[in-house]
């Protein structure tokens, strides 16, 4: 014959059994959430096979997310003309050519 007592004790453990897993499924999330690992490999798509056409020019913001730096140094680059740049009325666009040119003119070797 069980308790009063022991039955509160095991349905406490019961519950605290529930919550750590609970918690680990949690953590397991945010470090990987759900489907981050696909069970298939899915094919490497190259520029040239997507559908839709590279672009030439991008703005300012997706120029400082590429070469992950602010955007308001993209803009002195820009001003300063280390960046060159396409004016479309008051739209700032930076080619893609450029960038790479920027990088490249930016190697230290040593």
């Amino acid at each position: 014959m069980r308790r009063r007592g022991d039955e509160g004790s095991a349905d406490l453990e019961r519950l605290i059994a529930l919550l750590a897993r609970v918690r680990l499924r949690v953590v397991a999330e945010d470090v990987a959430p759900r489907g981050a690992f696909p069970t298939a490999p899915e094919p490497v798509q190259h520029a040239a096979s997507e559908s839709k056409p590279m672009r030439l020019l991008l703005r300012v913001e997706e120029a400082a997310e590429v070469l992950a730096i602010g955007r308001s140094k993209v803009y002195e680059l820009v001003r300063t003309g280390e960046l060159p740049c396409v004016r479309i009325g008051r739209l700032v666009r930076i080619s893609a050519d450029d960038l790479r040119r920027l990088v490249e003119r930016s190697r230290v070797t040593g």
